[in-house]
C-alpha cells in the first residue's frame, strides 16, 4: 500500500498516532504471551505442539464465528463473513498459520528474551525486504537507507542478550531457522492487514483462522511431522487447559490489536512498517514472563544494560523509517 503523508499535526492526529502505538504494544504483548505460554507447555511436556496448534486455530475461529452470528443476527445479514477481497484474506490466513506453527516450534528450542531480540531484528529486516520488492511496483513508500540500520542494531542486541542470558534451550540453529521462516510470514501478514484495515475486524479474525482451524482437524487424528498429533491432555489438566487458552486469547488478542493498529496507522498515513522497530518492547515482555513464569529473571548489570540497549533501535527505527517528503 502506497503510504500517505500524514493528515496534519492537530490533537486527533496525535491521538489516533499514538493509539496506533498502544494498539501495535499491545500486538507485541499478544505475540508474547503466545510464545511464552507455548515455551511453558514445551518445557513441563503438557502437550503436543499439534494440540497447541489444534486448540489455537479452532478456539480463535469458533469465538469469531460466533460473534460473526452475533452480528449476522443483528443486521439481519451474511456480510459479515464475505471479506472484500477472498484471495487476500486466504493469504493473509495462509501466513498466519505459518507464522504461528514456526513461533510454536521455535518457543520449544529458545530462551524467551533471545527469541523476542531475535524477532525483532528478522521482522524487521523482512519488512524492509518486502517495503522495497512493493515499491518497485509502486504499491509502498520508499524504504530509506537508514532503515536498514535498526534491525542490525537489533541482531547485535540478540547477539549481547545471548552470551549474557543464554540463547537456546534447546537445537540454537532449528530455533533460528523456525524464527526466520516465521519473521517472513509475519512481515508478509503486516502488508496484508494494512491492505485491508478497513474490513470488519471480526471478518477479518474469521478468515485469517477459518482456514487452518479447518485443516488443524486433521491433528485430533493423525499426527504431522515435528508437531505431532493433538490429544486431550491426562495430566495436570488444570495447568494445562490454562496454558493453551492462554495461547489461543493471545493470539486472537494480538490479532486485533494489529488490525486495530493498522486502521488507526491508516487515519494519518502511517504504514505498520513505522511501528515494527516498537516490537522492541518484546524483549521486556519476554523477560517479563521469563521472570514470572521460569523463575528466569535478568541477573547483574550485564543483563539489565543488554536490556537498556533495546531503546536504541527502538527510538533510531521509529525515527529512521519515517517516510520521505514527496517532492514537487
Amino acid at each position: 500500500m502506497q503510504e500517505q503523508p500524514p493528515h496534519g499535526f492537530g490533537p486527533r492526529s496525535n491521538l489516533l498516532t499514538l493509539g496506533a502505538i498502544g494498539a501495535y504494544l499491545l500486538y507485541a504483548l499478544g505475540v508474547q504471551g503466545m510464545q511464552g505460554a507455548s515455551r511453558g507447555i514445551e518445557v513441563f511436556h503438557l502437550a503436543a505442539a499439534g494440540t497447541v496448534l489444534a486448540v489455537r486455530f479452532q478456539l480463535v475461529a469458533l469465538l469469531a464465528g460466533l460473534a460473526g452470528l452475533r452480528v449476522a443476527r443483528r443486521d439481519r445479514s451474511w456480510e459479515v463473513f464475505k471479506p472484500g477481497n477472498v484471495k487476500l484474506r486466504l493469504a493473509q490466513g495462509a501466513a498466519q498459520a505459518l507464522q504461528t506453527v514456526f513461533i510454536v516450534l521455535a518457543a520449544a528450542e529458545l530462551a524467551g528474551k533471545f527469541q523476542a531480540a531475535v524477532s525483532l531484528a528478522l521482522v524487521g529486516l523482512w519488512t524492509n525486504a518486502i517495503g522495497t520488492a512493493l515499491h518497485r511496483r509502486d504499491k509502498h513508500a520508499a524504504v530509506s537507507g537508514r532503515a536498514w540500520v535498526y534491525p542490525v542494531m537489533y541482531v547485535a542486541v540478540a547477539v549481547f542478550i545471548a552470551t549474557q542470558s543464554g540463547a537456546s534451550q534447546g537445537n540454537l540453529w532449528l530455533g533460528l531457522a523456525f524464527m526466520a521462516a516465521s519473521g517472513l510470514c509475519t512481515s508478509a501478514m503486516h502488508s496484508f492487514t494494512e491492505e485491508a484495515a478497513d474490513e470488519s475486524k471480526i471478518t477479518s479474525t474469521l478468515w485469517q483462522n477459518g482456514p487452518a482451524a479447518v485443516l488443524s482437524i486433521a491433528l485430533w487424528f493423525l499426527p504431522a511431522p515435528m508437531i505431532g498429533q493433538a490429544s486431550l491432555p491426562s495430566e495436570h489438566l488444570v495447568l494445562t487447559v490454562v496454558l493453551l487458552l492462554t495461547v489461543a486469547l493471545c493470539s486472537m488478542g494480538q490479532q486485533l490489536a494489529l488490525q486495530l493498529a493498522a486502521w488507526l496507522g491508516k487515519q494519518v498515513g502511517m504504514g505498520t512498517n513505522r511501528l515494527v522497530p516498537l516490537r522492541g518492547a518484546q524483549v521486556y515482555f519476554g523477560a517479563l514472563i521469563d521472570w514470572l513464569a521460569f523463575s528466569n529473571p535478568p541477573h547483574g548489570a550485564a543483563q539489565w544494560a543488554a536490556m537498556a540497549m533495546v531503546l536504541l533501535p527502538m527510538a533510531l527505527g521509529w525515527i529512521w523509517t519515517r517516510p520521505k517528503p514527496q517532492q514537487g
